[in-house]
């Protein structure tokens, strides 16, 4: 597995750039900065570091870890995991077809310090308020229109508001 390790200042990396990186599985280190790391077709990996980094998984099913800071973590097509870490974090949906994923440590409207955010696209999902979505508080689905989309696993004490944490762009 091909691995991709960042600098302690503000990287970019996309495993789509060439035909042979995008066909591989890669796991991908932005260190310190900045960073905007994307992966390519494979299971990939992706972590953050320290700093407000932007990850973006490509196709399959992906992990990705924010790390430190305000990061915003983006799936794309499969089943990905989505760790957002320390910090005010955003999690990116576009589309209802892009499958379900999970949203670790979710920490919504716990405290003001700290306050991650889900933002849905109103042109992918078709979508031009919030009574459409509807959230599971025993299992933690996230669903648009009875089709589920996300599942969240809240920090310890935290709580979930369709009203406070999702935000349509």
């Amino acid at each position: 597995m091909p691995t991709y390790n960042g600098t302690n200042g503000n990287d970019r990396f996309n495993a789509n750039r060439t035909a042979k990186n995008r066909l591989r599985k890669w796991r991908m280190y932005g260190k310190d900065g900045n960073d905007i790391l994307s992966g390519g077709r494979k299971n990939d990996s992706l972590y953050g570091g320290w700093g407000r980094d932007t990850l973006v998984g490509g196709s399959g099913n992906d992990v990705l870890n924010g790390g430190w800071g305000h990061d915003a973590l983006m799936g794309g097509t499969g089943d990905d995991t989505l760790i957002g870490g320390f910090g005010s974090d955003t999690y990116i949906f576009n589309s209802l077809a892009d499958g379900v994923d999970t949203i670790r440590h979710f920490q919504g409207h716990l405290s003001h310090s700290f306050r991650d955010k889900i933002q849905v696209s109103k042109a992918g999902f078709g979508v031009g308020s919030l009574d459409q979505f509807s959230f599971d508080t025993d299992s933690g689905s996230l669903s648009f229109n009875g089709q589920k989309f996300a599942n969240l696993e809240l920090v310890s004490g935290g709580s979930f508001s369709i009203h406070n944490d999702i935000v349509l762009v």
